[in-house]
């Protein structure tokens, strides 16, 4: 039983590396090409995205409180809410 955390611990350790050194490289990469523009897009990108994220999400948290009754029709309300998190996500 012990072991399983172990070996996702050993696994999630070197694909965590190569993400992390990944951008690191990439952004390396951009600058010595010379492509600042596309750089720049990718910083902007990290800085900004999460926060017009949470933007194309909150219309959606006005469904999901009301969502939360223990009725299970109640909870069909929360569903526009879950389709809106899952088209966001897929979106390209």
């Amino acid at each position: 039983m012990h072991c399983i955390p172990l070996l996702m611990a050993v696994i999630s350790f070197p694909i965590m590396l190569l993400n992390i050194l990944g951008g690191i490289v990439g952004g390396v990469w951009l600058g010595v090409a010379g492509e600042w523009w596309t750089l720049g897009l990718g910083v902007v990108g990290i800085i900004c995205g999460a926060f017009f994220c949470s933007l194309l999400m909150f219309p959606g948290m006005s469904l999901t409180v009301p969502g939360m009754g223990p009725v299970g029709i109640i909870r069909l309300i929360a569903l526009p809410h879950a389709l809106l998190t899952y088209a966001l996500a897929t979106a390209p």
